[in-house]
């Protein structure tokens, strides 16, 4: 990793750090975090745009049953692929989109939404996706079949609009 890589991994590491912004919600939070209903299920699609700076993340329920969830990525997202290793900024750059697709049938083991706008997912094997709060919208993560919303909002801070469904 360059030295750009390194100052994007220190930028979104100090990022992740809770801040005090506020989450508006009617879903119960444990110390400042909202657990994502995403956790247990893999993902089925992984898709870039090769317009900008966008990652999109399908997840389609357990054997394609269940919710389905799109998680919409257009800010600097780093990718840990390895314990311990060092983080790959998934980008435009299709060199990067390599680890993206690491990820592909991983299942979620944990997955949270920060009051900050941070979002951080841990799948099986240790693999890590964060994304740092930002000033514009750097990611939604939306129920295809309920009006469930959850949006790192511009300048910080995470919304949630509805309720996610459940089948």
């Amino acid at each position: 990793m360059g030295q750009e890589g390194r100052r994007l991994a220190k930028r979104l590491t100090k990022a992740l750090k809770p801040m005090g912004a506020r989450m508006t919600t009617g879903h119960p939070l444990a110390d400042d975090v909202l657990v994502l209903p995403i956790e247990g299920q893999p993902v089925s699609m992984v898709a870039f745009a090769d317009s900008g700076d966008y990652l999109r993340l399908h997840f389609w329920g357990t054997n394609s049953r269940g919710p389905s969830f799109v998680l919409e990525i257009s800010g600097e997202a780093l990718l840990l692929n390895e314990p311990g290793g060092m983080p790959v900024a998934v980008r435009r750059d299709p060199g990067t989109w390599a680890a993206a697709l690491a990820l592909l049938r991983r299942r979620v083991v944990r997955a949270v939404a920060r009051q900050s706008g941070a979002l951080e997912i841990v799948f099986e094997e240790g693999l890590e996706l964060a994304i740092a709060p930002s000033r514009w919208e750097p990611w939604q993560l939306r129920d295809e079949d309920s009006d469930y919303l959850v949006v790192s909002a511009a300048g910080g801070g995470t919304v949630v609009f509805g309720k996610p469904s459940s089948h």
